[in-house]
């Protein structure tokens, strides 16, 4: 019952590695969502990377969500302007939808056969006040020259074969979302990275993080075994990637396993906090009666119905007293009575539907203090501090990306191709300044309680 139905039927999409090579041009840790797709724009700019996975592709909260794609940020965007200004709104709006096409544009390019439905995405109002909300979002959005549009609670209907249910009073209309299948999607990418040239290894426990090798830590290395691709500093020693098989050097590092960041790099621990999702998938329904990607209660719940008929809807976390948030809600452990909300949900919501639940699940997110993304260059890999000062791309060694605030398929995307634009000396575009993890990051749970 506690393995999600993105993992039920997945197939490994890439050989298995036999022999941990010595060395790595660019080494990436964690096997995700960001990771595949870190893993894929390097490989299609000719510098394919070793990825190293604990578990398995998808083993976090890429294969642990809804399945949903939102265009857009964590936050809504009348929240983004009033938390960050217009100017850098509309530059983090713009990175984040730009994500979200690239979602669908590589799923077309490379022929992801991952349940991909581009149905729309509707952000509910289950209440008078948040359909005021989502009103003054269509319109904001409108001016700036962004997609989306109000729907009124009969406009809703056009999305149900059932009855449209009465708590719902309108919603955010955003053309360009849809739903899909987590796992097959990160399989697919894993797979379009393998044939260019990465190298995928699960199984494999990182377990820390130096920047040189010691004494006894050194990796014997001929000339011919490395792949000096950093320029700027040919003769700086490399990055040690301690894991249960051995050490491995490279010349970059990127830290890709958002809830679990501070076990690699613990400076980070006051930066991010993990928050945990509750979700079930049902048994095929005979027909599909639900269409698009559904976010509802300002995103606490969230619902989708596969091509199969199956329904996937998670949320609920808001009735725990404890709101599923902090460092032991890592695991990916079922809370029975938050589940039960969910069984009281979809049973009030939709009754004349035959729900049988088949299976439930849980996983972390990882959020930051306001709501944005740690996308970027750090200093310090064996302490894992920030730091004050700005990194300078060309010379880092060092990188993290992740903690999405629970909205990491379209910022994912748009993050991974950050930083490879970085690692390849390319711009990195205007929204890299905004993320950037050595910004003044103050405790998440302190600041606001996800």
């Amino acid at each position: 019952m506690s393995t999600p139905h993105w993992h039920a039927d997945l197939t490994p999409p890439v050989a298995p590695l036999t022999e941990l090579p010595p060395h790595a041009d660019i080494l990436v840790v964690g096997a995700g969502l960001t990771g595949t797709w870190l893993a894929l724009a390097l490989a299609e700019v000719g510098r394919p990377p070793l990825v190293l996975e604990r578990a398995h592709l998808a083993a976090g909260a890429s294969g642990r969500n809804g399945g949903l794609l939102l265009p857009g940020t964590a936050e809504l965007y009348p929240a983004l302007v009033a938390r960050h200004g217009p100017a850098a709104a509309r530059t983090l709006w713009a990175w984040a939808v730009a994500g979200a096409a690239d979602v669908v544009a590589t799923i077309r390019r490379y022929g992801i056969d991952c349940d991909w439905r581009p149905e729309g995405a509707l952000h509910a109002a289950v209440s008078e006040a948040e359909a005021t909300h989502l009103h003054d979002a269509a319109a904001l959005l409108a001016a700036d020259g962004f997609s989306g549009e109000w729907l009124s609670a009969s406009d809703v209907a056009a999305w149900l074969d059932v009855p449209r249910p009465v708590d719902i009073h309108g919603a955010l209309h955003l053309p360009d979302g849809g739903a899909f299948h987590s796992g097959r999607l990160v399989a697919g990418l894993a797979a379009a990275a393998a044939s260019r040239g990465a190298t995928f290894v699960e199984g494999i426990d990182v377990r820390g993080i130096d920047r040189r090798a010691g004494d006894s830590d050194a990796v014997n290395l001929q000339a011919s075994d490395r792949r000096t691709v950093v320029e700027h500093h040919p003769d700086q020693p490399p990055i040690v990637v301690h894991t249960d098989r051995g050490p491995i050097t490279a010349e970059v590092v990127v830290v890709a396993t958002n809830a679990w960041l501070p076990e690699l790099l613990p400076g980070f621990r006051d930066a991010v906090v993990p928050v945990r999702g509750q979700v079930l998938s049902s048994r095929p329904l005979p027909k599909r009666i639900i269409r698009g990607a559904w976010s509802l209660n300002n995103g606490y719940e969230y619902l989708q119905q596969l091509s199969d008929g199956r329904l996937v809807f998670g949320g609920m976390r808001w009735s725990a007293p404890d709101r599923e948030v902090g460092p032991h809600f890592v695991a990916p452990d079922v809370n029975d009575a938050i589940h039960s909300g969910l069984d009281r949900w979809l049973a009030g919501h939709f009754p004349s539907l035959p729900i049988t639940v088949e299976r439930r699940w849980a996983g972390p997110m990882c959020w930051t203090a306001d709501r944005l993304p740690l996308v970027g260059p750090v200093a310090a890999p064996s302490s894992g501090l920030r730091g004050d000062t700005d990194v300078d791309p060309a010379t880092a060694r060092l990188w993290i990306t992740g903690a999405y605030s629970g909205h990491g398929v379209p910022v994912a995307p748009a993050a991974a191709r950050l930083v490879a634009a970085g690692l390849t000396g390319r711009a990195m575009g205007p929204a890299a300044p905004l993320v950037v993890p050595t910004r003044p990051l103050a405790d998440p749970v302190a600041v606001a309680t996800p």
